[in-house]
């Protein structure tokens, strides 16, 4: 199944405070470029990656018919509530965003980890599975695998 979907992020986000990031060019200016050589070739060599951490993005994707969606969104609304301190306390957890894509029918979350083992921890988180199964009850039909996205590039 090949989904294209623009999602609006209506429901609701959990951010937490993030660690400051450097992109290298900020940081040879910090160090001086005499100590930096060394280190943005490691970058370069690494897959050329401008920054000097990336988050990995997890992306759940889900579709439900059109007569579901007020319903759908009540239960987007009413989820932070189960999910919000858990996720909170998740380690290298650096954004959560829920939203619905009225046009197309279609549910996200969306969400920032530090690491791939980091973003997995919501594959056993049980509050997030209790959920999902209340969603397919109702008739959302979830994309599978859930994806963890290496950042490859970004726009501040």
């Amino acid at each position: 199944m090949t989904w294209s979907i623009t999602v609006v992020f209506a429901s609701w986000r959990i951010a937490k405070p993030q660690v400051a990031r450097v992109r290298r060019r900020e940081f040879i200016t910090y160090i001086g470029a005499t100590a930096a050589v060394p280190l943005a070739a490691l970058t370069q060599a690494e897959g050329g990656n401008a920054d000097m951490a990336v988050p990995v993005v997890r992306i759940s994707l889900g579709a439900f018919d059109a007569d579901k969606a007020a319903i759908v969104e009540a239960k987007l609304m009413e989820s932070k509530a189960a999910l919000e301190a858990g996720i909170r306390a998740m380690h290298g957890n650096l954004g959560y965003y829920v939203g619905i894509d009225r046009k197309n029918n279609a549910i996200s979350n969306v969400s920032l980890w530090e690491s791939v083992e980091a973003a997995e921890q919501m594959a056993t988180f049980q509050p997030m599975l209790d959920l999902a199964s209340r969603f397919v009850a109702l008739g959302v039909r979830f994309q599978r695998p859930i994806l963890n996205m290496s950042t490859l590039w970004e726009l501040p």
